[in-house]
């Protein structure tokens, strides 16, 4: 992860080989949504933030800044999110809530 703004492209190499369904950018945070396969025939959409986290925009249950993209935990394994929207201090998204196969 960078440290310090950039004014060109980077490489995030935390979500390489990931299938990513957008990417979105607030004041000082970023968020991204990738597809993953959860089991024969399910996909989950999960969440990835990192930015400075003030305010903790980023979901992670802290207030410390991260420099690499990593899941927000609160939603991986119930939730499918589909948008994204990030301002200076908050973060949106939307996502469908998914019932445990026990209880289908």
């Amino acid at each position: 992860g960078q440290q310090k703004n950039t004014s060109s492209p980077q490489v995030i190499s935390t979500l390489q080989g990931k299938k990513i369904s957008l990417l979105a950018a607030g004041g000082s945070s970023s968020g991204a949504i990738s597809s993953s396969s959860q089991g024969a025939t399910a996909e989950l959409n999960l969440l990835y933030t990192w930015g400075a986290n003030r305010k903790g925009e980023l979901g992670h249950g802290d207030l410390t800044k991260k420099t690499v993209p990593k899941v927000v935990k609160g939603m991986s394994k119930s939730a499918s999110v589909y948008l994204l929207d990030l301002g200076n201090t908050h973060s949106v998204a939307l996502a469908e809530w998914r019932r445990p196969p026990s209880t289908r």
